[in-house]
């Protein structure tokens, strides 16, 4: 099994169907993503949520298809939403977490900066 890094922040109104979706498609490995709060100011509530890391490369090969993340979870999730989700999501290969959030403008909640 190769791993591989991203870097993948989203947006609030998608985090929920983030979270569900890799634990449902990459198991155990998908479970506990996205738990890293991000807003503009570094204040709540957050706008973004980032993960961080290595991940499966066939789960990675799948972030930018959303009809492979349609067919993964079985159609149980609409095409046009899984559509929203990937077009509102920041995803970049072997990127500096903190680099990424920085270009978007953004700061961990809570941190005080």
């Amino acid at each position: 099994m190769n791993w591989v890094h991203r870097t993948i922040i989203v947006t609030n109104p998608y985090v929920g169907l983030a979270r569900q979706l890799a634990a449902g498609i990459a198991g155990e490995s998908g479970a506990g993503m996205w738990v890293r709060a991000l807003s503009a100011s570094g204040a709540a509530p957050a706008t973004h949520w980032i993960s961080a890391g290595l991940i499966q490369e066939h789960f990675a090969d799948m972030l930018a298809d959303p009809p492979a993340i349609h067919a993964a979870c079985g159609g149980q999730v609409p095409l046009v939403t899984i559509e929203g989700m990937v077009n509102s999501a920041t995803i970049r290969v072997d990127a500096d977490p903190h680099a990424v959030i920085a270009e978007l403008g953004l700061q961990f909640v809570g941190s005080g900066t």
